[in-house]
């Protein structure tokens, strides 16, 4: 999966400011840096699915490596008191597999649960029936003469 670069500023009296050096035009901000680089994955990839450049293209500019970005002289004066962070980019079909795969296990989870409470109370009725059968079968070789059993012991071990 992709990465683009990112520079959070943050002045003071102001929510943290996210833009891209690549993908000039998308911004996000937020309260806090952790909430900024939510909404920045989410501008990024809204911004993908509607992208047009200025000669009328749809192609979404590729990310440049943080080595190239350095050699950049305007990214090196945009950075200056900026944090730099690299920010997830997943394409709406990345998204909804994501999605789908996540249904996907809760749905198996959940009929693994049922199967699991089904054999739990269709082998606890025939565990209550091999005991009670145990049980009286046992009491019917007690009654019987020892050396008709052939035991030495008249009680049967379950």
């Amino acid at each position: 999966m992709p990465h683009y670069i990112a520079l959070i500023h943050k002045d003071s009296n102001s929510c943290y400011g996210v833009s891209f050096p690549d993908v000039p035009g998308v911004i996000a901000a937020g309260d806090s840096i952790d909430e900024a680089m939510q909404q920045a994955a989410e501008a990024i990839e809204f911004a993908a699915e509607d992208w047009e450049n200025r000669d009328g293209s749809k192609r979404f500019p590729s990310p440049r490596t943080i080595d190239e970005l350095r050699a950049d002289p305007e990214f090196q004066e945009d950075a200056v008191d900026a944090v730099i962070a690299a920010v997830p980019f997943r394409t709406k079909a990345e998204a909804a597999e994501r999605s789908m795969a996540r249904k996907v296990k809760r749905q198996l989870a959940a009929d693994i649960r049922a199967s699991l409470r089904e054999a739990r109370d269709y082998f606890a009725g025939k565990r209550t029936k091999a005991i009670v059968h145990r049980v009286s079968r046992g009491r019917q070789q007690a009654s019987r003469p020892l050396r008709q059993s052939g035991r030495k012991c008249a009680v049967d071990v379950l």
